[in-house]
């Protein structure tokens, strides 16, 4: 251990509740994580002996403090993060505070978190699959009743899902290491006669760039309700955290292709077509004239240029149906007199990606088929 290391360390101090939870959480991880962790941890104990000295209690906190550190690192980097995502502090100490995130399997390309749930006053929420693209994905949780009866539920809507929200929380997971999120969410009911209610939340992330695969996910729910009344269907807190982890189901298009935006030249950079969403990325030959507010909102000008470098999106399937894909969220960037932009769309249903016969961008059609 380095001067800085021991001197970041040294400056730690845990009260005696912290310890125990720290250590009731590293424990329970521990017995979680597969493996790997394990011989982590044991390799890690051999490496950093600990030199017992007299002081009683302040031997016991650097001793803790040494321990606490040490496990997390080997915990989460030898299973959790086993896909080589990195950690960061906040999540150490997060990981040592309230456990490390439960693990993730992958079954024919869908991630399957690993008891990944919590249970409150007779109701337990579980994160039951997770599957996406780089960083579009979708979760889906279960949602049951202990004493294994049925929710009194509000008639369904005319799209067959349940007008039902959650009071409190958010209403998609978040995740670490990105900037922004997007999405929506809804509930829907597999099998009335059963004890259980599916949530569904689609989520678009910002993220510089890389994959959402590896990352950690946190989910908070409170309280179950009717969407307009507010009848409480399900009082309860429900906090879930598990890494995220599946097969990447994003196909890549051909690119390259030029079209036109507004009287501008522009040129397809990428397209990835996935079962939730079209991320596409193309580079326009001009760039906004931006007017600036001052006033922190954007202006009406500001606002139409803006959708001056949005072009049309859409999937057309093999039954004959476009989907608009043009709603979608993402960015932009300016380069030398170009400007870059980054969108992506979550669908409103999942699709499957061999029925797709072309996607346009712009006044380009792309046929797949």
């Amino acid at each position: 251990m380095n001067g800085g290391y021991k001197k970041a360390m040294d400056g730690i101090r845990f009260s005696e509740a912290a310890k125990e939870r720290m250590a009731r959480n590293l424990v329970a991880a521990q017995g979680a994580s597969h493996a790997p962790a394990a011989s982590a941890t044991r390799q890690a104990r051999e490496r950093t002996p600990v030199r017992a000295r007299a002081g009683g209690k302040r031997r016991w906190q650097a001793v803790a403090a040494a321990a606490a550190a040490v496990g997390v690192l080997a915990v989460l980097g030898g299973a959790a993060y086993a896909s080589g995502a990195l950690m960061t502090m906040a999540e150490a100490v997060d990981a040592a505070f309230t456990g490390a995130p439960t693990p993730t399997e992958i079954v024919d390309k869908v991630g399957r978190p690993v008891g990944a749930g919590a249970s409150s006053n007779g109701v337990t929420v579980t994160a039951e699959a997770i599957f996406g693209d780089r960083e579009n994905y979708a979760i889906v949780y279960s949602i049951a009743k202990d004493d294994g009866t049925a929710f009194d539920l509000p008639p369904k809507t005319d799209s067959g899902t349940l007008p039902l929200r959650f009071q409190e929380g958010s209403p998609t997971a978040s995740v670490s290491g990105t900037r922004s999120a997007s999405g929506t969410a809804y509930f829907y009911d597999a099998d009335p006669a059963d004890n259980a209610i599916q949530y569904v939340e689609r989520t678009s992330v910002n993220q510089d760039g890389g994959s959402v695969i590896g990352k950690t996910a946190r989910a908070h729910f409170g309280n179950l309700c009717e969407a307009e009344s507010g009848n409480m269907v399900a009082p309860g807190d429900w906090n879930i955290k598990f890494v995220i982890d599946y097969e990447d189901l994003a196909t890549s298009i051909p690119a390259g292709q030029t079209f036109h935006l507004d009287g501008m030249g522009a040129t397809v950079d990428s397209l990835e077509l996935s079962p939730v969403a079209l991320t596409a990325t193309y580079t326009v030959q001009g760039t906004k004239d931006w007017e600036g507010s001052g006033s922190g909102l954007m202006s009406e000008h500001d606002a139409h240029e803006a959708e001056r470098f949005r072009a049309p999106l859409s999937v057309t399937m093999a039954d004959g149906t476009v989907i608009d894909a043009s709603n979608s969220g993402g960015s932009s960037v300016e380069r030398d007199g170009t400007t870059v932009c980054h969108f992506a769309t979550l669908f409103e249903t999942i699709i499957d990606v061999d029925d797709v016969v072309s996607v346009t961008v712009g006044d380009v059609t792309i046929p797949l088929r």
